[in-house]
């Protein structure tokens, strides 16, 4: 990673800019390893803080241009990054932890904006520049007028939620930054005729669907899939004995598939009219022979676990319900959960999370007292 780094200095060169390190672009593992901390341009006059004469900064006024309004697009496209991701996930999206708090790139809309969208469901978000599919989550705490989406999927992790394919192409003139942040968007409902997930060992080949996103998981990948047409299982599913259960009416059918061992698979869940189960306890299953083909085919175990609700603490795997008992036994304070649960206590990104679960909780206990 460093020598890629080092080698793409060379683009600081198209702005103008000095920082160089294509020297070290080809070191090997050995110079890597023992490599001394150094101050870029050692010795050089460049090795100053600021490359001007005097050694000091020069600050910019910048006036970014303003956007022109277009009635084909009202709404303003802002683009970020999710807290336990990083970039487009080339190690953050394989780590089964890290992917558990967000497995598929959302669009965030405000009620106000979300006329013909349902919660949950798919929509198309459009610029002038292109088209992407995202999973929709109506927030009331998105800015009205503002849409948001993640910046980190690419083809590799789903199939049409590339949100890089949708800012314009200007940039500032000084330091190059693209504006990601303000791109006139519209948002409109996606219907496929089916919806799917597969929990899978081995990933299928590349899909041509409405829509698909994976997220890593401890067994192997799980997959949302939606599309048009009929359902090419064949495609999706590795070879292997079968079990299987279809509703003609619903349009449902449920397949699980083993391997040489009898341990699962894969395991596809499609429906047409019908609600899609959960998906954490059959992707659980990947790997292993503990449950029956009732199970299975049922995507739940026979005797149904507590529902601990989402996960809030990647770190230390704290649930939602654990949080709240927490703030039933006392806990006040986002400190005061993070000593009976652990949660928030490691890099501490979901600490605005847990501030909200105690504010919904202290709007409920005075709701209550009155």
């Amino acid at each position: 990673v460093y020598r890629e780094y080092a080698g793409m200095t060379v683009l600081a060169q198209r702005f103008g800019k000095q920082f160089d390190l294509t020297d070290h672009a080809a070191i090997s593992d050995w110079q890597y390893e023992t490599m001394k901390p150094f101050r870029w341009g050692g010795g050089h006059p460049l090795a100053r803080r600021f490359s001007h004469a005097d050694g000091k900064a020069r600050l910019v006024t910048v006036i970014p241009p303003h956007a022109r309004r277009d009635p084909a697009y009202p709404l303003r496209l802002n683009t970020g990054r999710y807290r336990d991701q990083w970039h487009t996930m080339t190690r953050t999206g394989l780590s089964p932890t890290l992917s558990q708090h967000r497995r598929e790139p959302q669009v965030e809309v405000h009620p106000q904006d979300a006329a013909g969208l349902i919660d949950g469901g798919l929509a198309a978000v459009m610029t002038a520049q292109g088209t992407a599919v995202f999973r929709v989550a109506i927030a009331a705490g998105q800015r009205p007028g503002d849409i948001f989406v993640p910046m980190h999927w690419t083809d590799g992790m789903a199939g049409e939620s590339r949100c890089n394919v949708l800012p314009g192409q200007a940039a500032d003139p000084i330091s190059g930054q693209p504006g990601f942040k303000n791109t006139g968007a519209r948002i409109e409902p996606t219907q496929p005729e089916w919806r799917a997930f597969l929990a899978t060992q081995e990933m299928p080949a590349p899909l041509g669907l409405l829509y698909w996103s994976r997220a890593k998981v401890s067994g192997g990948w799980l997959y949302e899939l939606a599309g048009m047409g009929a359902v090419d299982v064949d495609a999706l599913l590795p070879t292997g004995p079968q079990i299987e259960v279809t509703d003609q009416i619903r349009g449902m059918r449920r397949i699980a598939v083993f391997g040489a061992d009898d341990t699962l698979a894969a395991a596809l869940y499609v429906t047409r009219s019908g609600q899609l189960p959960p998906r954490e306890w059959a992707a659980a299953q990947l790997g292993l022979a503990d449950a029956s083909s009732a199970e299975l085919l049922a995507a739940r175990p026979s005797t149904p676990a507590p529902d601990r609700g989402p996960i809030i603490c990647v770190c230390h795997g704290v649930r939602e319900a654990e949080i709240v008992t927490a703030v039933c036994a006392g806990a006040a304070t986002v400190e005061a959960i993070g000593k009976l649960t652990c949660a928030g206590t490691n890099c501490g990104s979901c600490r605005p999370a847990i501030a909200r679960l105690l504010e919904a909780a202290f709007s409920l206990e005075a709701e209550a007292a009155e």
